[in-house]
């Protein structure tokens, strides 16, 4: 995953480490609705 941040008041530094959780949401055809999610720490690479 690539993320780009261009606001200059994040001072990131490579091997920083961050949590990023991603969260989706699919609906089937009969209207059910399923969500979940996953938190990982990363390394960043800037």
């Amino acid at each position: 995953i690539e993320v780009t941040v261009s606001d200059a008041s994040f001072s990131y530094a490579d091997n920083d480490l961050a949590t990023v959780t991603i969260i989706v949401q699919s609906t089937a055809t009969d209207g059910v609705k399923g969500t979940d999610s996953e938190t990982a720490e990363v390394r960043l690479s800037v």
